[in-house]
């Protein structure tokens, strides 16, 4: 399975490397998460739903930490992210405004 977090701050983008494997997890986990309705009591002591993905350097085997050769010539150039949080929000947040209101 291939599914890789690849952050490049200075360009202000986030790539991620996935195969069909890779791509079948995160779809599964993401409707598991979409379609899950925590007791209120649970709820109540987390705050907003969440899972937290880890790659093996950081205890985990949800993510991969490997870009393969080929994609740039090189594999990553970029930082490998080893931790990635996914939140719930519920309903349609809107964003703040300018005066953060």
């Amino acid at each position: 399975m291939l599914l890789t977090i690849e952050d490049h701050p200075e360009q202000g983008t986030v790539e991620l490397h996935a195969d069909r494997e890779g791509l079948a997890y995160l779809i599964g986990m993401l409707t598991a998460m979409r379609d899950r309705e925590l007791p209120p009591d649970i709820q109540a002591r987390i705050g907003l739903d969440h899972d937290h993905y880890f790659s093996p350097a950081w205890g985990g085997d949800d993510l991969t930490d490997f870009v393969p050769i080929g994609v740039n010539g090189t594999g990553a150039d970029g930082t490998i992210v080893h931790h990635l949080k996914v939140y719930k929000w519920p309903g349609s947040p809107t964003p703040p405004t300018e005066t953060g209101e």
